[in-house]
């Protein structure tokens, strides 16, 4: 399943595998809301798989938008499909 966000009331949906190959979709994409806005909501409860370098592409966004003064809601860190990669990458608040 090809990476999919979709935007609905808000909320930025992460949808399919993230990975190494495909965070910069995402990546862009986050940082493109971030011209405009000074809150953004990211939904990652339907990855279906995530590695650690995505993982840390996540973390680093978070950063960058917390450096700018934005606030970065990522949330869905129930997803157990993602879990073993979040707790490996040391990225799991």
């Amino acid at each position: 399943m090809a990476l999919q966000i979709q935007e609905n009331y808000g909320i930025h949906s992460v949808i399919g595998h993230l990975g190494a190959q495909n965070v910069s979709h995402l990546k862009n994409h986050i940082q493109k809301l971030m011209t405009v806005n000074d809150t953004i909501m990211i939904s990652i409860e339907n990855i279906k798989s995530i590695d650690t370098a995505a993982a840390k592409s996540l973390e680093a966004l978070y950063i960058e938008a917390a450096s700018q003064n934005i606030v970065l809601f990522i949330f869905g860190k129930q997803n157990l499909q993602i879990q073993t990669s979040m707790k490996q990458s040391k990225t799991q608040y």
